[in-house]
């Protein structure tokens, strides 16, 4: 500093600054790797993959806790750590202390391990570790931890730590997947069908779940005018809820945004008089198949679709194509809902869709305010029919919705009386 002509003192302060500031880091990321380990005690390896993680030179060697004895070979010049000479025979004979067999040498024995499970070779010490490149495309390999928000994920996920390996099998059956959704959304069908069927009852695809339902989500947001490919994606959706051997509790998150979005969104085709109805309808029973599985553990999943219906109904400036995804919903979710969401409101929306069917002058109005008008029919129809119930009318029959139902019937007209049992209570009562 002298020779330069800088101020010693300003160099070292900065210079300690820096060195504070790297020390620190690197002693916040070995801890990490220390709490991951669920240890209480920094060790040296830590400290190498912190140095790894960050990009600096790792350290090649660690101080020893014992002095180390080196010999010195002469015709060589060479040094050398001395080893320790061992006794065999001190050994044997002291087998005891040292935990050795009883009979030395073991004879050759068999042994059972597993190969794989569910298309999987464990890590084991019996099976021959692997080290196959993998491939790093979201879509077929690897999900790397905090890929989405580096800020967040810290160091390790900076590195690229945490990864999820999926086997060359799994890929390929992968692609396969996602080409014949694409493919029967261009008309060709026939290997789509054997794909469903595979996923409907497929045992070894519980690695698959990240992807596909991710998959499903990206597709849906992506392809809201696809008819087509929203329709295959509802079919991909229906196989995996109704697939017993997985596992999909840590990924409704994914799956539920794409089933309402099918059901209530204003526009899910190109055209406004393609079969859109259908998507709607299919879409909407594929909710019960979600809370008969994981209504018991999540309780407020059925109060959370039954209020997003119901906001998407009452709500003026909703589209008939949503309210019409709205009913249909609600109809799927059970007799009970329709009693206690639709039923006070359903001689309101029959009049209403009554009074577009007589006043449009446009022909899309009508023929949507037609298919309310039907769907309001079944659900009220699917209602009464559960009132003839032994199980269903205890808990159905009630005395204050005999009234509103008389209301709906005169609604409705005629349409709704093929729907009544002609012995159940509620025919008497209308």
């Amino acid at each position: 500093a002298d020779e330069l002509g800088v101020d010693a003192e300003a160099v070292q302060v900065q210079v300690a600054a820096e060195v504070e500031l790297k020390l620190r880091q690197l002693v916040q990321d070995a801890a990490k790797f220390m709490r991951r380990g669920r240890r209480q005690r920094l060790s040296t390896r830590d400290v190498d993959l912190a140095l790894k993680v960050r990009g600096w030179q790792a350290m090649h060697g660690f101080g020893a806790g014992e002095a180390q004895n080196y010999r010195f070979l002469q015709d060589q010049t060479v040094y050398f750590l001395e080893d320790e000479d061992v006794d065999l025979r001190k050994i044997l004979e002291e087998r005891e202390n040292v935990l050795l067999p009883k009979k030395v040498p073991l004879k050759p024995t068999f042994g059972i391990h597993w190969l794989a499970v569910d298309g999987v070779q464990p890590t084991i010490a019996e099976n021959p570790h692997i080290y196959e490149p993998r491939l790093t495309d979201p879509k077929t390999a690897t999900a790397t931890a905090g890929r989405d928000d580096p800020k967040k994920s810290g160091a390790a996920g900076a590195g690229g730590i945490a990864k999820h390996m999926l086997s060359r099998e799994l890929q390929i059956y992968y692609d396969k997947v996602v080409f014949a959704v694409v493919d029967s959304a261009l008309g060709n069908r026939g290997a789509a069908e054997a794909v469903y069927a595979s996923l409907a009852v497929d045992p070894g695809l519980q690695q698959l779940m990240p992807y596909l339902s991710k998959f499903i989500f990206d597709q849906v947001n992506r392809s809201l005018c696809n008819l087509s490919l929203l329709s295959s994606a509802m079919r991909l959706t229906r196989c995996i809820l109704i697939n017993p051997n997985l596992d999909k509790e840590l990924y409704l998150h994914q799956m539920m945004p794409p089933i309402l979005t099918c059901i209530v969104h204003r526009k899910l085709c190109s055209s406004p008089f393609m079969d859109h109805w259908s998507l709607r309808s299919f879409s909407a029973r594929l909710i019960p198949l979600v809370y008969s599985q994981y209504g018991e553990t999540y309780k407020d999943i059925r109060p959370r679709v039954t209020r997003t219906l119901r906001d998407a109904l009452l709500s003026k400036d909703r589209p008939m194509t949503t309210q019409y995804g709205a009913i249909v919903g609600l109809a799927a979710m059970g007799p009970l809902t329709v009693q206690s969401v639709l039923l006070p409101v359903m001689r309101k929306l029959f009049n209403r869709f009554n009074r577009v069917m007589l006043e449009a002058t446009s022909v899309l109005r009508r023929v949507e305010a037609q298919h309310c008008i039907g769907a309001l029919q079944a659900a009220f129809g699917t209602y009464l029919r559960a009132c003839s119930s032994p199980v269903l009318a205890k808990a159905i029959l009630l005395e204050e919705h005999v009234k509103p139902a008389r209301a709906v019937l005169s609604a409705s007209g005629e349409a709704s009386l093929p729907w009544t049992p002609p012995n159940s209570h509620m025919a008497l009562f209308l």
